[in-house]
């Protein structure tokens, strides 16, 4: 038997991974212009003020997204940056960060969702002429994002991960003191936070903690610590569950998760797979409930794999966590 290890695909088609489809408009001004506020944040400050940054921001999205190998990739809905028009009164000037400006866009849209270029299938991120941005968790009942173009780089990565369930790795906004280390997220592979705290603040507060695990804090997306490159573990986890299920229809493709210590049924109830908590055992179940060529198999711990098992579903197998071998 053949003994394979998945530091890579091992089949990787064309767009061959989870599709998240972005449904990005810019709110224009009274007189037709992008907004384009120059106030923006921080040492990767980026102004959201035209069609090409908005592109080249998807752009960079993916390229963090191809560097770390996750199974998840953003697309602009029909390859189109919308505009809308009509609406600078009042919405252009609202702040974007404000629970009040997201309810106010997203009631909008959904009264009259042509004029707004709402898509139910989409991610729906409004742009305006403020700064920073605003969005709620799948329980909230709400999904619109709002955004300004005053921002920096990983903003709207940064919105999409509340998006897909997850919180802040600190609790709170700050107070402009590295003084008040918090869990924000529950997760164990996050470090207590504080959102003031500088790459030399979380190293001098974690001396016994490796330079991975400080760094994963340090650079985690859902910090407020810049330049932000990365999700750790359990966070893709939670995102792909979500994809999975309360923001399906967001998302082509699915993940399915495969470990050595899972199972194919329980108690005679066949497990979904599409959970970590509900994972298969064996690949050829997996690969029996992948339906779309976008779908991954995330393979975590040695899989036995039966002789003379033939595949003849599009999917991609992908490690998951730690070395994946199948034998």
């Amino acid at each position: 038997m053949k003994r394979f290890i998945l530091s890579l695909l091992l089949v990787a088609p064309a767009a061959a991974e989870i599709q998240v489809r972005l449904s990005i408009k810019a709110i224009l001004s009274s007189n037709g212009s992008w907004p384009s506020n120059t106030n923006t944040i921080g040492s990767t400050g980026v102004n959201l003020n035209s069609e090409t940054a908005v592109r080249d921001n998807v752009d960079w999205m993916n390229s963090v997204m191809r560097e770390k190998r996750y199974p998840f990739r953003f697309f602009l809905r029909e390859d189109t940056v919308y505009t809308i028009s009509g609406q600078a009164d009042p919405y252009y000037t609202m702040d974007a960060r404000s629970s009040a400006t997201r309810n106010a866009i997203e009631d909008a849209a959904l009264d009259d969702k042509t004029t707004w270029k709402w898509h139910d299938d989409s991610i729906n991120i409004y742009i305006n002429d403020t700064r920073s941005g605003y969005c709620s968790r799948p329980t909230g009942g709400r999904s619109a994002i709002t955004v300004g173009a005053g921002a920096y780089e990983e903003l709207i990565l940064h919105e999409i991960g509340h998006f897909f369930n997850l919180s802040h790795t600190h609790s709170g906004d700050g107070d402009g003191n590295a003084d008040d280390w918090a869990d924000g997220d529950g997760l164990s592979e996050t470090l207590p936070d504080d959102a003031d705290a500088s790459a030399a603040d979380i190293n001098a507060q974690y001396p016994g903690s490796t330079q991975e695990t400080r760094d994963n804090l340090i650079f985690n997306v859902m910090s407020y610590h810049q330049p932000q490159d990365r999700f750790v573990w359990q966070q893709r986890q939670e995102m792909i569950e979500v994809m999975n299920d309360e923001r399906d229809p967001q998302a082509s493709g699915e993940g399915f998760f495969l470990a050595d210590d899972g199972a194919d049924s329980i108690f005679g109830v066949q497990l979904s797979g599409r959970t970590y908590a509900q994972r298969l055992k064996t690949l050829e179940n997996a690969v029996s409930k992948s339906t779309s060529s976008n779908d991954v198999i995330l393979i975590d711990g040695t899989i036995e794999v039966t002789d003379g098992a033939v595949f003849s579903t599009p999917h991609v197998w992908m490690k998951w966590r730690d070395d994946a071998i199948l034998r």
